[in-house]
C-alpha cells in the first residue's frame, strides 16, 4: 500500500514539473517538505484529508503563466491546495568593501571618529545600515 502512496505522489510531482516546464518556465528546484498533518480537516472530491505530502518548485517565468499554473493545479485532484508566491532577488551591493575597516578597534575607525567630533553625518545606506558619510 505505502508503494502505491509513493507512486501516485511520485506522478504528481512530476506531472506539475512537466506542466512547469510546458509553460516554459525555467525550473530551478523542486523540494520535498515531507508528509505532515493539514491545520484543518480539507474536503477534496468527497474525501476528508487531515495529512498531506508538501512540495515547493522554484521556477522562473513570466508573471502570466503563474495563473495557467493555478488553474491546472485546481483542475488536478491529486493537489489539495497551491500557492504561487513571487519571490523578487535582493538588488546586489555595489560599494565598496569596508570589512578591514570594520575590524579595527571603534576607536581607530575614521567613520567612528567623525561621528565623535561632530563632524559625520549618519545616513541610511542601502541595506539599512547606518554609514557615515
Amino acid at each position: 500500500m505505502l508503494a502505491l502512496w509513493q507512486t501516485l505522489v511520485k506522478d504528481c510531482v512530476k506531472r506539475i514539473g512537466e506542466k512547469i516546464l510546458k509553460e516554459g518556465a525555467v525550473l530551478k528546484r523542486v523540494e520535498n517538505l515531507g508528509e505532515k498533518d493539514l491545520p484543518f480537516k480539507m474536503y477534496k472530491a468527497g474525501k476528508v484529508f487531515k495529512k498531506a505530502h508538501y512540495f515547493t518548485y522554484q521556477f522562473e517565468s513570466h508573471p502570466s503563466i503563474l495563473s495557467k499554473l493555478q488553474e491546472s493545479c485546481v483542475r488536478d485532484l491529486d493537489i489539495m491546495r497551491s500557492s504561487p508566491v513571487e519571490i523578487h532577488p535582493l538588488p546586489r551591493y555595489t560599494g565598496e568593501c569596508t570589512l578591514e575597516e570594520e575590524l579595527k578597534p571603534p576607536v581607530d575607525r575614521p567613520n567612528v571618529k567623525a561621528i565623535i567630533s561632530g563632524q559625520g553625518e549618519i545616513r541610511k545606506s542601502f541595506y539599512g545600515i547606518g554609514t557615515v558619510h
